[in-house]
């Protein structure tokens, strides 16, 4: 038994770390997505939630120059 509470704080994330380490992660959904855009729209950022590929449209801009802003 550790008393101090700076040592007892240091071996409870050892023991999380540790315990988080050991376990395997099964992801219970996984939605293959291939995503294209034209290099033309710009802030065009993918989304792997089911919100779709148009979460963020409002910020989108468009170059038809194709200058390739980031």
């Amino acid at each position: 038994m550790v008393l101090d509470n700076a040592k007892r704080h240091q071996l409870y994330n050892d023991f999380q770390t540790y315990f988080v380490n050991q376990a395997y992660w099964i992801m219970l959904f996984n939605r293959p997505n291939i995503i294209a855009f034209k290099g033309t729209i710009g802030n065009f950022k993918p989304n792997v939630t089911q919100s779709g590929t148009e979460w963020n449209a409002f910020q989108w801009w468009v170059d038809p120059r194709d200058r390739r802003k980031h």
